[in-house]
């Protein structure tokens, strides 16, 4: 099985099937740009992830920098469904194409998110 594929089927890479319904923004409702600036590999409580560095660039919260831990490895299907349709939004959003070995991003493939926005 590819890393790509999710036990509970297609995954769309729309924002309704990559975030948690219980986690919200800040604050909830308010969006922002913002730009990446860093995407890598990253270890969690000993369980992989990918940790995402954003810095918020305009509205109440600019200069802000956030944090995004993406559990694409997670041993919950559920968790790991939401987590790859998020891989896919950001790689649509950003214009990256999507490794096509199938195998999981290196750090080398996702510096190209780097500072976009």
């Amino acid at each position: 099985m590819s890393f790509w594929d999710s036990e509970l089927g297609a995954l769309t890479g729309n924002a309704e099937d990559a975030f948690s319904k219980s986690f919200g923004l800040i604050p909830d409702g308010t969006t922002a740009l913002a730009r990446i600036l860093s995407f890598k590999n990253d270890s969690f409580g000993g369980d992989k992830t990918f940790k995402i560095e954003w810095l918020l660039l305009e509205g109440d919260f600019k200069g802000r920098h956030t944090f995004q831990k993406i559990k694409a490895f997670d041993q919950e299907p559920k968790v790991r469904h939401k987590a790859l349709n998020m891989m896919v939004l950001l790689f649509k959003l950003f214009g990256v194409n999507k490794p096509s070995s199938g195998l999981p991003p290196t750090d080398d493939e996702l510096v190209a998110f780097v500072n976009k926005s």
